[in-house]
């Protein structure tokens, strides 16, 4: 099964929707630090809710947070003083790269990360990022998602803090979990072989996916192969939660 999804590449300034369904107040917006730069907002979890999503994180205090796609409405919230956002939008109807910026007037700045959400509530939701693994959001397993480039891969999975993870992937290693849970490691190839996390063995699919920028299910999980700025191009491999 494939899906077409909503891609939209960087944009360094763009002028925010009028259909933009939760607009900031005119105080609650980011001002340019003196040398340019504007804090990227820092997603942290992307919950369902009756209504759709609530996408909760940080920006800069009072700052402002949008969240777009190529086509339709974009949604934007306030960051409070100490600079937690909480953002409310429908879970979409097809597959979407969102993109994710703050915001100075009428000027954007992307985070260096897109918001994948799955229309499926059973697919995967996480930000995806050119040559770093990929930060899984919803509930998975031990493993939550293989990034590779077709010569390096990204394993990455959450866990308890602190703990150590027992993982075998050609040769067996550990790795010790964040602060946060979440762990990672590198390893060679294109990261088709299978990979034992825990002793929990996953199969992720040889190749990438059978179109540019479309989510698809494949044996045992979910694979996006997706363009980035500059040519590049990666593909992360979901497996299904356990």
């Amino acid at each position: 099964m494939k899906r077409r999804i909503a891609l939209t590449l960087i944009v360094a300034a763009a002028v925010l929707p009028t259909a933009c369904r939760q607009p900031a107040s005119p105080a609650a917006v980011a001002e340019p630090a003196q040398d340019g730069w504007v804090m990227p907002p820092i997603i942290d979890a992307v919950t369902p809710s009756q209504a759709g999503l609530i996408v909760r994180g940080q920006a800069a205090p009072s700052g402002r947070v949008v969240v777009r796609a190529a086509e339709g409405p974009a949604y934007a919230a306030g960051a409070d003083a100490d600079g937690r956002f909480e953002l409310r939008i429908p879970r979409p109807r097809m597959d979407a790269l969102f993109i994710v910026e703050a915001r100075s007037g009428q000027v954007g700045y992307p985070a260096p990360y897109r918001l994948l959400v799955a229309a499926d509530p059973a697919g995967p939701i996480g930000l995806l990022t050119i040559g770093a693994p990929t930060r899984r959001l919803d509930v998975a397993g031990g493993l939550d998602a293989i990034d590779s480039d077709g010569q390096s891969a990204f394993l990455s999975g959450r866990t308890e803090a602190g703990s150590v993870v027992e993982i075998e992937a050609g040769v067996p290693r550990t790795v010790t979990a964040g602060p946060d849970g979440r762990w990672s490691v590198s390893r060679p190839g294109n990261g088709a072989s299978p990979v034992a996390v825990e002793g929990v063995v996953s199969t992720p699919p040889a190749g990438r996916s059978t179109a540019d920028d479309m989510l698809e299910r494949v044996v045992d999980g979910w694979r996006i192969s997706w363009s980035t700025p500059g040519g590049g191009r990666q593909t992360t491999w979901f497996p299904d939660r356990r």
